[in-house]
């Protein structure tokens, strides 16, 4: 098994980002830790549990699903391409990572 030293964790958020993935981590802020995603210069915070989980990061409060167009009493179904970016979950909690399909 390899272990990845918690001080590197910034380093590899950032070679990610590089490679165009969108990075999850926990982020300090203000007085809690929170799980969001992360930009260039903000440090990943491994010494609390954050407050929320990543799923809300992950899963939009809304998206849409379908759209339709209606003429008269024609119906047309119109295509909805998924709006999601390769993503990468830094420091999930087990629950979390449980909860996705990995």
């Amino acid at each position: 098994m390899n272990i990845l030293d918690a001080n590197k964790l910034t380093e590899l958020a950032a070679a990610l980002a590089a490679q165009g993935y969108r990075v999850v981590a926990p982020l300090r802020d203000g007085p809690v830790v929170r799980i969001a995603a992360w930009k260039a210069g903000d440090v990943i915070d491994t010494s609390a549990i954050a407050v929320n989980s990543a799923k809300d990061v992950l899963f939009p409060p809304t998206e849409v699903i379908a759209k339709y167009a209606l003429e008269g009493n024609d119906f047309t179904a119109q295509d909805v391409p998924p709006n999601s970016a390769k993503t990468v979950v830094l420091c999930a909690r087990p629950c979390d990572a449980a909860s996705l399909e990995l």
